[in-house]
């Protein structure tokens, strides 16, 4: 398995907060983001999902027009912390998270990337936020945006943030990737920019050019992912296909990956459902996603990662209205028997 799959999203959930929402107050709220729809082909030769997920390690190479370099150390939790629960795990990341620690500073606004992590379809940023002249508990902050050799390829981002003090904020995000990341193999230039901060109560908005270069080194890539096949087809009462692919773990998330066929017979962008997946472990146990993006050409459900006495997953296929707006119902039904369950330890 040599390659990632390219993502197509169309609706795109998330237990970050989104960057219109986010709340300055509770660090544990969730909120829902819904993306822009955009049909699936309507052949219905199946997909088969190829999965590598590899841990990417990242170099810094430089930053993309500085202003000024800032001086602020790094403050706020790191990513090892903010994926895994239990603090004598945190190490199971150390050869995955690359610490960067480089300031950039433009409009009195002083941001430190901290730190920089590839996990299965996403990239995780750490940042941290620093100003004495603006007061930035009182803005949304901006999420990150990638591109790779000069190109976009965020397909959305989502962020959690803290406050420090009265001058420093942080903020976990994740941006999904709209590329294969096997792209960034081949030492292209990567850039991380953040642009706009909007205040939460009037119009006012700081824009500026927050970036930071770098690129990816072939030599410290690791392929530590178990992939579960799977290969289940679940047919809906309308003619929707859902194809169940496969169940990535890596040492940071577990991701179900899955392909969603409209009926033949449907307009473009009309979905009479969306389906999602809820995880039980042997024991019954419900497993809360942390993100999702569903009837897309590439779907996938993800959760954290998985405990170690975890040995069988059940996945329980939830049907939704696929369709927003006045037309959409209030639907919410287990599709019993089409359970799927899946042996994680041989």
């Amino acid at each position: 398995m040599n390659k990632l799959y390219r993502k197509l999203n169309r609706a795109n959930f998330s237990n970050l907060q989104n960057e219109e929402a986010l709340s300055l107050s509770e660090k544990e709220r969730i909120r829902k983001h819904i993306e822009s729809k955009k049909p699936i082909r309507k052949s219905k030769h199946v997909v088969m999902l190829s999965v590598t997920s590899l841990m990417a390690a990242i170099i810094l190479i430089g930053t993309i027009e500085p202003r000024v370099l800032a001086n602020v150390p790094w403050i706020g939790s790191s990513i090892s912390g903010f994926l895994l629960d239990e603090d004598d795990e945190q190490h199971v990341l150390d050869d995955y998270v690359t610490v960067v620690g480089t300031h950039v500073e433009d409009k009195d606004i002083e941001v430190t990337l901290n730190e920089v992590m590839y996990d299965n379809h996403r990239l995780i940023v750490s940042t941290t936020f620093y100003s004495t002249e603006v007061d930035l508990t009182d803005y949304m902050l901006p999420m990150p945006h990638l591109k790779v050799n000069g190109e976009e390829v965020s397909q959305g981002a989502s962020g959690q943030q803290d406050i420090v003090d009265e001058h420093t904020v942080t903020m976990i995000s994740s941006v999904h990737i709209d590329e294969d990341f096997s792209s960034l193999l081949y030492e292209k230039p990567i850039e991380i920019t953040y642009s706009r901060f909007l205040h939460q109560t009037t119009d006012h908005v700081i824009e500026g050019e927050w970036s930071f270069a770098f690129a990816t080194s072939g030599a410290e890539l690791s392929e530590d992912t178990k992939v579960i096949d799977i290969n289940e087809t679940i047919q809906l009462d309308n003619g929707q296909v859902v194809e169940v692919d496969a169940f990535a773990i890596s040492p940071g998330s577990s991701t179900l990956h899955y392909t969603m066929y409209n009926n033949e017979e449907a307009e473009p962008f009309d979905w009479e459902y969306d389906v999602i997946f809820k995880m039980s472990d042997q024991d019954g146990n419900l497993i809360p996603p942390e993100a999702g993006q569903t009837l897309s050409e590439n779907s996938f459900w993800q959760y954290g990662r998985l405990s170690e006495h975890i040995e069988e997953l059940t996945f329980i296929p939830i049907v939704k209205s696929g369709r927003e707006g006045e037309a959409r119902e209030e639907i919410n039904k287990r599709l019993t028997g089409e359970e799927i369950q899946i042996k994680v330890k041989q």
